[in-house]
């Protein structure tokens, strides 16, 4: 419980120290990934004081490499590898800071994920976010809130509690 604790009033102390944090990758399943994990896609870190969003996506890479859209799946290792080596250089002076992330708790949908990618595509260790600054929302709010905050599947379920679901949501399937 005092960890709970400690979580919320951090935040409402010190909003400048929170990042948010999400990501999207190919499915284990995806025929096309071309890989033994599956390829990142997209990382998008929110800073929560300001509410600035900073993306970092496929198609804004391939964009930013002059890689038309004809090109994109046979020169995937290339964008991914670029959208990780930015989104890393963004870590880099934010490795202390705290990452709120929603379940991303291993290398199947986690930072090691993110880190085993960035290894296999570039050969280098990545600026490592401590596992002390990884903040699991889902865990914060039962914590703070029982098991029971909201009904399975939790992140849509609490977008409708709170209004409706995003527009754009995806459900991860």
């Amino acid at each position: 419980m005092a960890r709970d604790i400690q979580f919320w009033e951090k935040i409402r102390k010190n909003p400048e120290r929170f990042y948010i944090i999400h990501y999207s990758s190919q499915s284990l399943f995806d025929a096309e990934a071309g890989a033994l994990s599956p390829r990142i896609t997209s990382v998008v870190v929110r800073h929560y004081q300001s509410g600035q969003t900073v993306s970092f996506a496929t198609h804004t890479v391939a964009e930013y490499l002059g890689i038309g859209l004809d090109e994109i799946e046979s020169r995937y290792d290339e964008i991914e590898r670029e959208l990780l080596t930015q989104f890393y250089s963004f870590v880099m002076d934010r490795r202390e800071k705290f990452w709120i992330h929603w379940n991303m708790r291993n290398v199947t949908f986690g930072f090691e994920h993110l880190e085993h990618r960035y290894r296999v595509l570039t050969k280098k260790e990545p600026p490592n976010i401590p596992i002390e600054v990884r903040v699991n929302l889902n865990d914060a709010l039962k914590q703070r809130f029982g098991s029971d905050y909201a009904p399975d599947p939790r992140m849509p379920s609490l977008m409708k509690l709170n209004g409706s679901l995003v527009q754009g949501f995806l459900s991860g399937k």
